[in-house]
């Protein structure tokens, strides 16, 4: 492959740009997702999973809709792998998740949702329901 500099790219060097393609920035997780502070101005959801209580967090600052990884051991959730993606933190840390818990269903208000969600070690949180999800059911009316 010959690169805009006009030399060409040995083996190593189009290896090293393939796994940076692969470990690519997948999606950002808001600082105050994963931090245990308090904020009355979030919208928090009890739901169920299963027989068990999830607390999910809606937060229009996360890219993505996640799970965290003590919850899907917790109530035996089927994952499948994915490609090896970094979510970048507000605070600018990196988490590299390579899991994936498709098409999870949960119930709330006599209503059953579900959506895909990747898999990540965070707390205080069971889930997190991202902006993917919240422009998939867009638009929506707030009471």
């Amino acid at each position: 492959m010959i690169s805009d500099l006009g030399g060409t790219l040995g083996d190593e060097v189009l290896n090293q740009l393939e796994t940076e393609d692969i470990l690519q920035e997948f999606g950002q997780l808001f600082l105050n997702t994963i931090s245990s502070v308090d904020h009355s101005n979030c919208i928090n959801l009890k739901n169920k999973v299963q027989d068990k209580v999830m607390l999910i967090l809606l937060d229009s600052g996360s890219s993505h809709s996640f799970v965290s990884s003590a919850f899907v051991q917790m109530a035996k959730l089927q994952t499948v792998p994915t490609t090896p993606r970094r979510v970048k933190l507000t605070n600018e840390e990196w988490i590299t998740t390579n899991q994936l818990v498709p098409n999870l269903q949960w119930y709330c208000q006599g209503q059953s949702l579900s959506t895909d969600m990747v898999i990540l070690d965070m707390h205080p949180y069971d889930a997190i329901l991202g902006f993917d999800w919240l422009q998939k059911h867009s638009p929506m009316q707030g009471d």
